[in-house]
């Protein structure tokens, strides 16, 4: 690890079939089996491990957000007093708990609001998530641009170019999986996109909530410095999507360096 400098925590992750980073949280003295998620936006832990450990809590605050897919959630939030990775201890962190469980053993999402002051690296060879305090060589770095809700919510997005002629602000989601693109249908015309068969895909949030979406193969995405590109990628255009885009991060490459504070992401091994 001599790209890196004054690592605090090396910890280990597994890999399920979705191309989900899965961590071991050891959350208010309760291990749980958590999705490590870029997109997630909050911490959220889903009901059925809130309900077995915390449902004695009381909420005094909320945050009502949307889906990428435009549904509106509306999330209660919690302070942990005390959350552990590995042997990282983390205090007073906000998480919402929502009230559907997505996946069979896993107990929640870890989104990247605990690290905003720390640079984590993801390391998909080794397959550890490393926190660490400086990067001491990279191959390139590509400015990210982070949004932020209050001390409550954190996302990033990363510009990308696509088919060299309409430049994006696109979520970066790792809890996307494996080389999932996404792009709003609304760039339809401007793509010149013909294809007119599309799927149906329920809410899993709400009733009757409906969106459509159509797959493409797209001739190239690219980053605004042209480091990082993919040629005849298929992607899907998605209804009501709330970003112009959203992407997994298995194609940034094998080793990346997430760095809030200045806003990049240094990819240390394509």
């Amino acid at each position: 690890m001599n790209y890196l400098s004054e690592i605090e925590d090396v910890i280990p992750f597994e890999i399920n079939d979705y191309g989900h980073i899965i961590l071991s949280i050891e959350f208010e003295n309760k291990i749980g089996c958590f999705i490590f998620d870029t997109g997630a936006g909050t911490n959220l832990i889903f009901n059925k491990f809130f309900c077995e450990n915390f449902k004695h809590k009381k909420s005094r605050n909320f945050y009502v957000g949307h889906r990428t897919t435009g549904e509106e959630v509306f999330v209660p939030l919690y302070t942990a007093k005390k959350v552990k990775i590995n042997k990282s201890l983390f205090s007073n962190i906000i998480y919402g708990v929502s009230d559907i469980d997505i996946l069979e053993g896993i107990d929640g999402l870890l989104s990247l609001l605990m690290f905003q002051n720390k640079i984590v690296v993801i390391d998909f060879e080794n397959r550890n998530l490393i926190i660490c305090a400086n990067i001491v060589s990279s191959l390139t770095s590509l400015k990210i641009y982070t949004h932020k809700y209050t001390n409550r919510i954190l996302d990033i997005f990363l510009p990308l170019t696509i088919n060299q002629k309409l430049t994006i602000q696109v979520l970066i989601d790792s809890g996307a999986g494996f080389d999932k693109f996404w792009i709003s249908e609304r760039f339809f015309k401007t793509l010149k996109v013909t294809n007119s068969n599309y799927q149906t895909k329920k809410s899993e949030f709400k009733v009757n909530y409906i969106n459509k979406i159509y797959e493409v193969d797209i001739n190239s995405i690219e980053t605004i410095d042209k480091s990082i590109n993919l040629i005849n990628h298929s992607v899907k255009f998605v209804e009501n999507m709330i970003h112009e885009g959203k992407c997994g991060i298995y194609w940034l490459g094998k080793i990346l360096a997430f760095d809030i504070k200045n806003e990049k992401i240094h990819i240390i091994k394509k």
